[in-house]
């Protein structure tokens, strides 16, 4: 590990907790049971959390971004992936396949 990331790394970010789950990605969670999930992790001294957009369009990074503000800024560390935007297709008609699935099968 060269110095960048040693200084980034602390010992106390190389465990994190993943947001997917609490954009209900796999099953939905309430925002209480989302809090909770947060709470518990940061009493087990987790400090590194991922977060996307893609996570529940949003609601994943609401969520943390809820529990996160009553935290001090320097003890925590928060990932976040970039590049891909949320726009509408220009490419709509009423014969195009509904999804990919149909489309792979239209083939």
């Amino acid at each position: 590990m060269n110095d960048r990331a040693r200084q980034i790394f602390k010992p106390e970010f190389r465990f994190g907790l993943g947001g997917v789950s609490l954009g209900n990605e796999f099953n939905k969670h309430t925002d209480k049971e989302a809090e909770a999930t947060l709470e518990g992790a940061w009493a087990m001294g987790v400090r590194y959390f991922d977060v996307a957009p893609w996570y529940g369009f949003g609601l994943c990074e609401r969520r943390f971004g809820h529990f996160l503000h009553n935290q001090k800024r320097d003890d925590y560390m928060l990932s976040s992936k970039v590049g891909k935007l949320f726009k509408a297709s220009k490419n709509i008609s009423a014969r195009a396949p509904s999804s990919p699935c149909r489309a792979s099968a239209q083939a």
